[in-house]
């Protein structure tokens, strides 16, 4: 009984140890994924800049279709609320906070219970092939806002945030790939087809 008794005690405190340890461990996170699209700089930044496209490529519409999406506003200071019923989007927000056409924009996310942080797309162009390299990247705090006896729960979901969220970008890239190439194949054939109708000079 004494042993058992011991080991309680011993489990009890190392909790309130690793618990304490989640106010002073780094709360910052970061992730980035990249990917190269066949397609122009300008035309991959119009999907991604203009939030009034995102639901043609955005990974979490596989989660729930039925989403609510408010979008007012254009280039810098443009926002986009959502709100769902399904865990994975919840009710948010974000504005884009710097626009820089074609290469980059930010944006200023509220993810409601889970708190604040910033997403980017920074394109970059071949101009040799045509084609673009883009990262998205995601920064934030994950104790920043939090009730003050919560902190050292959100501490250790962010080491875990990389995990759970990488697969979601990394679709939402391949979507985003998938969409500006098949534009720009598009795009491509009507030119020829334009061609072929014009008189010969």
């Amino acid at each position: 009984m004494k042993l058992l008794q011991k080991i309680m005690t011993g489990f009890a405190a190392f909790m309130v140890i690793i618990y304490i340890a989640g106010f002073f461990l780094d709360d910052e996170v970061s992730l980035t994924r990249n990917i190269l699209i066949e397609a122009p700089r300008e035309q991959v930044f119009e999907l991604v800049a203009d939030f009034n496209n995102w639901n043609a490529w955005s990974p979490w519409n596989a989660f729930d279709p039925d989403a609510i999406y408010d979008v007012t506003g254009m280039d810098r200071g443009q926002r986009m609320v959502w709100a769902s019923d399904h865990p994975a989007i919840g009710e948010g927000a974000q504005t884009v906070v710097f626009y820089e056409p074609p290469r980059m924009i930010e944006t200023r996310l509220d993810l409601g219970g889970w708190g604040d942080g910033y997403g980017a797309f920074v394109l970059i162009e071949n101009e040799k092939t045509d084609s673009t390299r883009i990262y998205w990247q995601y920064n934030g705090e994950m104790r920043r806002g939090k009730p003050f006896l919560l902190k050292p729960v959100h501490t250790y979901y962010g080491l875990f945030m990389d995990e759970m969220l990488a697969p979601t970008y990394e679709r939402g890239l391949q979507q985003l790939k998938e969409l500006a190439e098949r534009q720009d194949l598009s795009a491509a054939m009507a030119d020829a087809e334009l061609e072929e109708a014009l008189p010969p000079q």
